[in-house]
């Protein structure tokens, strides 16, 4: 369902994640832990594309979103669901 393969994404001059690789299985349920700093923020922000991917490849449900041109995101957000703990909900 979420394959991370080798993914670097740089989120200010040296905060992002860094050569991150993972695969998600469809109905496998994951917490995203770690203290601050650490690339949670990025790997979520990676997922809805948010932030720009510099390397690797990010693959949701089959389709490389690493790839995905900017006029494609607000269909391609259409099909996932973020929920937000702060005002945006």
């Amino acid at each position: 369902m979420i394959r991370f393969n080798n993914v670097t994404a740089i989120y200010s001059r040296d905060t992002g994640i860094f050569d991150m690789s993972f695969h998600i299985k469809r109905g496998e349920l994951l917490f995203l832990m770690g203290p601050t700093g650490a690339g949670k923020s990025t790997v979520l922000r990676s997922i809805y594309k948010d932030i720009s991917i510099n390397s690797g490849s990010l693959l949701i449900d089959g389709t490389d979103i690493s790839k995905m041109k900017k006029r494609n995101i607000p269909f391609y957000r259409r099909k996932i669901g973020m929920i937000f703990q702060d005002f945006k909900l």
